[in-house]
């Protein structure tokens, strides 16, 4: 007698999938990366002209002048410490400056941030080509018409206010939104693949900690996208990979502090202890603004995050947003 093996559910097909497509065409992947080199450099030109000269206060730009000696002297700023932005404008600096020996650190810094919200217009460019061509959309949108779409979502992106203000200034915010974006990208082209999300995961987090409030997100993305159960083998190795990563980034702190023959002058917590070290990870010295918050203040925040939505989306900005996810799981 035959035994027949328990039959296994199958896999839909790639299409099946809601916003799965093809592999793209050679000649549409240079298109894209034409549309999208077109965005960065738009983008940097309108943030390089009106960039701050030099260190500034503007746009909630206090902390410029910390994270700017912190990577003068290589020493560690506020918390969280900041290790993959610190690391990434070390070495910015030294490049600015090897080309142009007499360059400001401070405008230096404001280009960094220019540079990085830049190229944030050239991800979001991919990012939409992506859902374009999705079955989802395909058939409703002219293939001619996609790339002039994406490039105005990109150049309306990269002129929203808020967007416009962090890319002047020397702070950790550019970069912490061109991470956002590339984790859109890598959920979106790559659903099945969790080591590509799970290392832009642990670089956010290494840039700044409020990168965890995307994690929810993206869970629940990946969740939705999958295709058949996952083994528990793949997701185990991106879930390690980007763990590594992390604790490599933050390992570099307690080094700053302490690794040189004295200590840098710049040194919040003094991290190259142990307790100093999760003072400064953890942000204990910002914790009583969250636990001593009475329900007026309460109030008063989420007042304030409903006007800054308002200001930066507008009215017309926020419907289509709310109808968007309306039948996003459709």
């Amino acid at each position: 007698m035959k035994r027949h093996r328990a039959s296994r559910r199958k896999p839909p097909p790639a299409a099946a999938l809601p916003y799965a497509q093809p592999p793209a065409q050679p000649d549409a992947l240079w298109q894209a990366a034409l549309t999208a080199l077109l965005a960065t450099g738009l983008a940097f030109g309108l943030y390089a002209t009106t960039a701050a000269p030099g260190l500034t206060w503007a746009h909630f730009g206090a902390d410029g002048g910390d994270l700017l000696a912190a990577a003068i002297t290589g020493g560690v700023p506020h918390p969280s410490g900041y290790p993959l932005y610190m690391a990434l404008l070390q070495g910015w600096l030294r490049l600015g400056q090897w080309l142009v020996p007499q360059a400001d650190p401070a405008r230096l810094g404001n280009l960094f941030s220019a540079l990085c919200a830049a190229l944030t217009a050239g991800v979001t460019v991919a990012v939409v080509l992506h859902l374009l061509r999705a079955p989802l959309l395909r058939d409703r949108v002219p293939r001619t018409a996609r790339h002039a779409i994406a490039l105005g979502t990109a150049l309306l992106w990269a002129v929203s206010p808020l967007q416009w203000s962090q890319a002047l200034i020397t702070e950790v915010y550019a970069l912490h939104m061109l991470l956002a974006a590339l984790l859109a990208w890598t959920l979106l082209a790559q659903p099945q693949r969790l080591l590509p999300a799970a290392l832009v995961i642990a670089l956010g987090l290494a840039n700044h900690l409020t990168f965890a409030l995307l994690l929810p997100a993206a869970g629940y993305w990946l969740w939705r996208q999958a295709a058949r159960p996952r083994r528990i083998q793949p997701a185990a190795l991106a879930v390690l990979c980007g763990a590594s990563a992390l604790t490599l980034l933050y390992a570099t702190i307690p080094r700053a502090a302490g690794g040189g023959e004295s200590l840098p002058p710049v040194n919040w917590g003094y991290p190259d202890q142990w307790s100093g070290l999760w003072w400064l990870v953890s942000g204990a010295a910002y914790r009583r603004y969250m636990a001593a918050m009475t329900v007026p203040e309460a109030l008063t925040r989420l007042t304030g995050w409903a006007r800054l939505f308002v200001q930066q989306y507008t009215v017309v900005g926020l419907l289509v947003a709310g109808w968007g996810l309306a039948v996003w799981d459709r």
